[in-house]
């Protein structure tokens, strides 16, 4: 099911968790009270006035508690309903997938200009660059049907090897809007980079948001490109504990693997050795 709202306003509902409908007040003791009363009342109203009186107090009781109920029941409903508002009907997980290829085809269509680079210059196919997607730290998570776990803001990025250098382009995606943020280009010569490969970080915490609520990872996997002068280029891949978090997901591809993969095959035939 696809959705046909504005894309910022269908991703923030595909990444809202949509309430459960409340359990309502029974007003039926109330009415049964308030009818009773009526009736007592009627039935007794040519007698001493002991019927009529209890049946005035059971109206009186009858009618407070169905009121109660009533206006309970029209909050909790006026609430739930609200809520539902703000997370139905959501994309489908095949529109959220759309979305997002659509921003990695952009991005990498852009990079190379970004880096003023041009298609003869680079290694291989220019139009299929090496790139690594993952999850940014503090982005929104949600299990689709499909049992993929889906990130509201995706860290990218794409790297191009020419003959002397290697160039990369690095940003962060908002799925919401599409749009590029904490873009940043580099340059290294090849001689100059200490290591590619995939790392286990436990130095700081990763946290992501699902149902609301933040959730701390310990320790995560990523991507690391390391140069002598300290520069880092990082992206996180894989998390250890997700299952604890959210049950039975898996991850999109990221690329790392391959990334990792053919960077090092580069590095080995410019400087004699394989990079770890």
């Amino acid at each position: 099911m696809s959705s046909n709202e504005k894309r910022e306003i269908a991703v923030s509902k595909y990444f809202k968790r949509t309430p459960k409908e409340p359990t309502y007040l029974g007003t039926t003791f109330g009415m049964i009270l308030t009818i009773g009363g009526i009736l007592v009342a009627i039935i007794g109203s040519n007698s001493d006035g002991g019927p009529v009186c209890i049946g005035g107090l059971a109206f009186m009781f009858g009618g407070y508690i169905w009121f109660q109920a009533w206006s309970g029941n029209n909050k909790k409903r006026t609430a739930y309903e609200a809520e539902y508002k703000e997370a139905e009907p959501k994309p489908s997980d095949e529109q959220m997938d759309n979305w997002r290829n659509g921003d990695l085809d952009r991005i990498r269509k852009e990079s190379m200009t970004k880096l003023d680079l041009l298609p003869n210059q680079v290694m291989g196919n220019p139009n299929d660059p090496i790139m690594v997607v993952g999850p940014s730290a503090g982005a929104h998570a949600t299990l689709g049907k499909d049992n993929v776990i889906r990130f509201s803001i995706h860290d990218v990025v794409i790297v191009y090897l020419t003959d002397y250098h290697l160039a990369a382009y690095s940003c962060t995606v908002d799925m919401a809007s599409g749009l590029e943020t904490k873009e940043s280009t580099q340059e290294y010569h090849y001689t100059d980079v200490v290591s590619v490969a995939t790392q286990t970080d436990n130095s700081r915490i990763f946290k992501v948001v699902v149902e609301g609520k933040d959730k701390p990872l310990a320790n995560y996997q990523k991507f690391a490109l390391s140069v002598a002068s300290g520069e880092r280029i990082e992206v996180a891949i894989s998390f250890p504990q997700l299952d604890d978090v959210i049950k039975n997901a898996r991850l999109a591809p990221t690329g790392a693997d391959n990334a990792v993969k053919v960077i090092r095959a580069r590095l080995r035939e410019k400087k004699g050795g394989v990079q770890e």
